[in-house]
Formats: C-alpha cells, sequence, structure tokens
C-alpha cells in the first residue's frame, strides 16, 4: 500500500473510532422537570455538572420550569443502569434515551454474559479492479457467520469465519479465435470487526452502524483455466498458501427490521493481500443480519 493509501486508510479509520468513542461515551436519558427542582439539583442528582445539562440544553441556561423535558448526559453504563431502573420503577414507564436504548435493553445485560451475544452472517460481492489494460472482469464473493459482543447496548465487536475468493477472466482475440484465461483463489476468511449501532426509531427497526476492522484470509488452494478457441481446455493448480493476506474495512451497515446492507471499502495492507485482491482498495456490498 502506498503512502496516500495508508494516511487515508488511518484517516478513515480515526474518524470511525472517534465517533464509536464518542458515542459510547455520551450515552444520555430524559428527565422532566418537577416543582421544586433546580439546574444544580438535577445535576447532583444524575452525578454530572451543571455545564454538562446546559451544553445539551441550551434552553435550560437561563431557568427551567415545571414539565420541562431534558437530555441528561450519562457516562458511565453503570450509573445508568441504576438510573434508568429507578426511574422506571418510579414511574412504571419505559425510559428511552437518544441512542434508543430502554430499560429492558439495559436490564437484560445483568442476567448473564450469554445475552450479549448475536449469531450474525453475511454474504457479499466485491468489485475488484482489473488490471490496465486487460478486458474481463474480476470479482470477489464472500460468506461468512460467527458471532457479535454487545459491549454496551449499542456498542459491539465481532468474530466471523468462512469463506472468500478472488475471481479473475481475462480473453482477447488470437488467430481469428480468442484465448480465454480464469483465475480463482479459494481462501479461508476471517473477519473481525467493530461498530456502533445508531437506531432511529424506538422500535429498533431502522438505523446504521459504523464500523471498522480487518479481515484476514489464509490461502486454501487456487486454479488457473486456459481455454484456446478450438483446443482443449488446460488446467493448472497455483500455489497461493502461506503467509495470511490481510485487508483493512471500513463500511456502514444499514439496519432494516433485523437485516442489514452493508457498503464498506477493503484495503490491502500486506503483500500477500494484493497478490489475492489486488493492489487497490474496492468496494464491497453484503447483506447479513446479526450487527
Amino acid at each position: 500500500m502506498n503512502t496516500f493509501k495508508k494516511k487515508l486508510f488511518i484517516t478513515i479509520c480515526m474518524m470511525v473510532f472517534g465517533v464509536m468513542f464518542t458515542m459510547a461515551q455520551t450515552q444520555t436519558t430524559k428527565h422532566i422537570v418537577e416543582r421544586g427542582e433546580t439546574i444544580a439539583s438535577i445535576a447532583q442528582k444524575y452525578s454530572v455538572s451543571k455545564e454538562d445539562i446546559v451544553r445539551l440544553n441550551p434552553d435550560a441556561a437561563q431557568f427551567v420550569y415545571v414539565g420541562m423535558e431534558l437530555n441528561i448526559p450519562i457516562t458511565n453504563i453503570e450509573e445508568q443502569k441504576a438510573i434508568t431502573k429507578e426511574a422506571a420503577k418510579e414511574s412504571g414507564e419505559t425510559i428511552t434515551n437518544s441512542g434508543h436504548t430502554t430499560y429492558s435493553d439495559i436490564s437484560k445485560y445483568e442476567d448473564n454474559d450469554e445475552n450479549r451475544w448475536k449469531f450474525c452472517f453475511e454474504i457479499g460481492y466485491g468489485f475488484l479492479k482489473k488490471p490496465e489494460g486487460v478486458s474481463g472482469s474480476s470479482w470477489e464473493y464472500k460468506a461468512t457467520l460467527g458471532a457479535t459482543y454487545m459491549i454496551t447496548p449499542n456498542l459491539y465487536a465481532g468474530v466471523k469465519m468462512g469463506y472468500n475468493s478472488a475471481n479473475y477472466i481475462h480473453s482477447e482475440s488470437y488467430k481469428g479465435g480468442y484465448i480465454k484465461e480464469t483465475i480463482n483463489c479459494h481462501l479461508l476468511c476471517v473477519p473481525l470487526e467493530i461498530g456502533y449501532m445508531l437506531t432511529l426509531n424506538e422500535e429498533k427497526t431502522f438505523g446504521f452502524t459504523p464500523f471498522a476492522g480487518i479481515d484476514t484470509n489464509v490461502g486454501l488452494s487456487g486454479k488457473t483455466k486456459i481455454k484456446e478457441y478450438g483446443m482443449e481446455e488446460m488446467n493448472k493448480k497455483l500455489k497461493i498458501g502461506g503467509k495470511i493476506g490481510i485487508g483493512a474495512r471500513v463500511g456502514i451497515h444499514i439496519n432494516l427490521w433485523g437485516f442489514n446492507v452493508t457498503g464498506a471499502y477493503i484495503f490491502p495492507v500486506n503483500s500477500k493481500q494484493e497478490k489475492y485482491f489486488g493492489e487497490d482498495a474496492y468496494p464491497e456490498v453484503t447483506i447479513g443480519f446479526g450487527f
């Protein structure tokens, strides 16, 4: 990967992880001002500063009134659990924060760690760049399954395992006929991923998830097929084993009723990845669920 590509990849990753970290650290909950309450007393109740409340509620800088709805920052998941449980007990209602994390979402994490795991599956197609001056087509096909672990109700980390392939077709005219060469590389793929889910409705049926991760690709087998017009097809095995190919993956999942449509870019990190999938970054489109 050249210097420009490295800088671009590092910049994108820093942006994605920065957004995730900020969101993970600034969960909020709602508070309805009651008679006798002030900004100071509300801040004390939630263990935050008056400035933090005013930052999220500029209208409260001058005064607050009974019935006014305030956004309160919650920076610790344990504090959020305690506050949400107390509010739910007092009101008998579900309280939702800006990330649409409900009391039931938080309380289920207290049962056991099993509730944090989710099964995930993904299948996709990548658009590999063709070598310059070569006619034909190049593509990647991927299918993986695994699990995601919910670090918080929105922040997750995941690992999957599956099949990946790089496919190239080259054809050209030759002595009034044609020669067609097909190259197929078959790989074991182990993607690692971290992302932050943003839901746009309380039912959590629609939202989007920015993510970043790496794909590790281990060569299993490869084959070259050459067919010349009027002659039998010739097959030749390729030796593609050895070092692991590593590609960085950055993109966004669009969450629709439990399913996901994903757009991502894959950047080669080492020479083995470049050998399998080319020297240039390429786009990938996938569908799946469990993120």
